[in-house]
């Protein structure tokens, strides 16, 4: 069986592409002889627990860590955020998978969204703020 990525001890190319990621996950799909293109409403229910969880992961991360130089997390917890970040992708590209979407699928979804997203005003303005300001409204004081 060939390697789609470099084992753990090589270096990651960080330029991996979403067809690299996605050929990642289907192998271990079918590896584990996990559903790949036919899932059903049942498998994504189960899908959809999956992922609720890992959100409940990486809320508890950015919850309950304390403050440090990472982005006001400590290195620790940086390190943990950024594996239950990777463990969330890695169960939308399982979702991908199960669906039998391709990389050109998940691109034309992408884009549709982008462009809407690209056309509307922000609804989420505590999110914004000037470039110069590199205070996050949670740590402004009255």
């Amino acid at each position: 069986m060939s390697q789609i990525l470099p084992s753990p001890s090589d270096p990651i190319d960080p330029d991996l592409s979403c067809h690299t990621l996605l050929s990642a996950v289907t192998t271990f799909h079918r590896q584990n002889h996990f559903v790949v293109g036919t899932g059903t409403r049942a498998d994504l229910l189960l899908r959809l627990a999956l992922m609720q969880g890992e959100l409940g992961e990486l809320a508890e991360v950015v919850t309950k860590s304390p403050s440090g130089d990472q982005h006001g997390f400590t290195e620790e917890d940086w390190q943990h955020l950024q594996e239950e970040w990777t463990d969330v992708l890695y169960l939308l590209l399982g979702w991908a998978v199960e669906l039998g979407w391709t990389v050109e699928d998940i691109a034309a979804m992408f884009e549709r969204v982008h462009q809407k997203n690209m056309r509307r005003a922000p609804r989420h303005t505590t999110l914004a703020r000037s470039m110069e300001d590199d205070t996050s409204p949670s740590d402004e004081t009255s």
